[in-house]
């Protein structure tokens, strides 16, 4: 599988999944036309990654999911949600 995948100024980053490397780089020019996303964007790349058993792009080891522990804790009344 490859991704298209945008840095922005602001830090964040964005992937966009797809079967080949040419549609990565078509879908990253057709990006950059958008005069509002080309000025948000610090550079861009393509990747390819074997995933084998979820679609997690990163990994995901379960000892580091800290959404999971947060579930716990908020099960057993040792959190709670403070917006929204």
């Amino acid at each position: 599988m490859y991704y298209a995948v945008i840095y922005c100024k602001d830090k964040t980053i964005h992937l966009w999944q797809s079967e080949s490397k040419e549609e990565c780089e078509i879908k990253l020019f057709d990006l950059m036309k958008d005069k509002r996303i080309y000025d948000r964007v610090d550079r861009t790349t393509i990747i390819k990654r074997e995933i084998k058993e979820n679609d997690y792009v990163f990994g995901c080891p379960k000892s580091l999911n800290i959404k999971e522990k947060f579930d716990k804790a908020l099960k057993k009344g040792k959190v709670d949600f403070e917006k929204g």
